[in-house]
């Protein structure tokens, strides 16, 4: 009876031998396989059981087992696994390994930590894998930023399509960064960077200004102070991003996250030099957003620290949740016979726009000073797509307790008008 070919094969593995397993299961593995997914874990078990064949299985007395010379020239996809071992992968483990892969296109690595292995690993995809076009790395390492931007720039071929890392630590420097988004700036269509526990306001910079094919940018964590672009970034440089459908950011526009000061006096009479570059600065931004008009996900977090009176006992908290932050100026509408100072209008060209999220809670007490009848007419009239957006905290809805009538006025009338967009905070 003839041999039925493997075309994939998802194989989980725990003992004290996982490397050696995977490495001989790899190299066993006939010439026919697509997909090769292998999670391996390690115990600190002296002797593992399975060592050695037993009667009672299957494949005893089938003779030795058959080691493959040739590279799998048919292997798309390739997706590695170490778990509870802080070591990872060796690269006299991993390169070997890459070698054999000249048609990867989409490769998937927990457990590269050293290095030298990221160097090697680097190498070896630029020298084997020309046709990688989808790379992962959902590493918990500190230096995973540094392996993401090598293996960018070492990847030869038509060049990448899309970026995961969950849990990035940005740790590369400005150049090499720069350097490895470029090389692939062309093709990338998706960037995800979730969790992200440090990004370089340069990194964020070089994507959104050359990454012309890109269609979802989607970057946050924890802590936004930790991976914000400056304002002044953003907004430098035209973006090449036009096509983008969902994008998620998080700016620092105030150093606390809240209005600047500023905007208290509508005349612009006490305006400083600094107060008008700013105040351009953030029309230029929200502009840009507007100019987006294939956007249909938008996400912005506004990222800042507590004033001085406002910090934790002991400073232990210092960062301002999102939730509690705000888009300057964004929320309302510019109007001259009152003063009125606002960008709202700006996004008058967002009409695929399905979802709003980030710091807009119409709550917050910058957004209950200048959200009025206008800015509710507006929000009815335009945005013809938006499905869901976060203007209520969900506490402000009756949950936990809270008072269902601290909704504001300009809400319940939104809702009234617009009684299918749901106005929840839901990220």
């Amino acid at each position: 009876m003839p041999t039925r070919p493997i075309f994939h094969t998802n194989i989980n593995y725990c003992g004290s031998s996982g490397l050696i397993f995977l490495k001989t299961l790899f190299f066993s593995c006939p010439g026919s396989l697509v997909e090769f997914k292998v999670s391996v874990g390690f115990s600190k078990r002296r002797e593992d059981k399975m060592l050695g064949p037993e009667e009672n299985e299957w494949d005893f007395g089938q003779g030795p087992l058959h080691i493959r010379g040739e590279p799998l020239r048919d292997l798309k996809s390739l997706e590695l696994y170490a778990v509870k071992n802080p070591s990872g992968f060796a690269d006299s483990f991993l390169c070997p390994i890459l070698r054999h892969c000249p048609a990867l296109k989409k490769l998937k690595l927990r457990g590269v930590t050293e290095e030298h292995t990221i160097q090697d690993a680097a190498k070896a995809l630029g020298e084997y894998c020309h046709n990688l076009v989808d790379l992962s790395l959902p590493s918990t390492s500190t230096n995973n930023g540094e392996a993401l931007m090598q293996m960018m720039g070492q990847i030869q071929g038509p060049g990448l399509e899309v970026i995961s890392v969950r849990k990035l630590y940005d740790k590369a420097a400005s150049a090499v960064s720069i350097a490895a988004i470029t090389r692939h700036s062309s093709t990338l269509r998706e960037i995800q960077l979730s969790d992200c526990e440090e990004l370089q306001s340069t990194t964020l910079q070089v994507i959104l200004v050359s990454c012309r094919a890109l269609e979802v940018l989607r970057t946050g964590g924890e802590f936004s102070k930790l991976n914000p672009v400056s304002l002044r970034q953003a907004v430098v440089t035209e973006w090449a991003c036009t096509r983008i459908r969902v994008l998620e950011i998080t700016v620092a526009f105030t150093l606390d996250g809240r209005d600047p000061a500023y905007l208290t006096d509508r005349t612009m009479e006490t305006w400083t030099e600094d107060d008008h570059d700013h105040w351009r600065m953030l029309d230029t931004f929200y502009t840009q957003i507007g100019s987006l008009t294939s956007l249909e996900v938008l996400n912005i977090k506004s990222a800042g620290n507590y004033r001085p009176s406002e910090a934790a006992v002991g400073g232990l908290i210092t960062e301002v949740p999102f939730r509690k932050a705000c888009l300057p100026g964004l929320l309302a509408l510019e109007d001259a016979l009152t003063g009125q100072l606002g960008f709202l209008s700006r996004w008058v060209g967002l009409k695929k726009l399905r979802e709003l999220c980030g710091s807009f809670l119409w709550t917050n007490p910058e957004a209950v000073a200048r959200i009025g009848e206008r800015e509710v007419e507006w929000f009815v009239t335009h945005l013809p797509s938006l499905r869901r957006a976060s203007f209520l905290a969900m506490a402000n809805l009756g949950e936990f307790g809270s008072d269902v009538h601290f909704v504001p006025r300009t809400v319940r009338d939104l809702q009234a008008r617009r009684p299918r967009l749901v106005l929840n905070d839901f990220m």
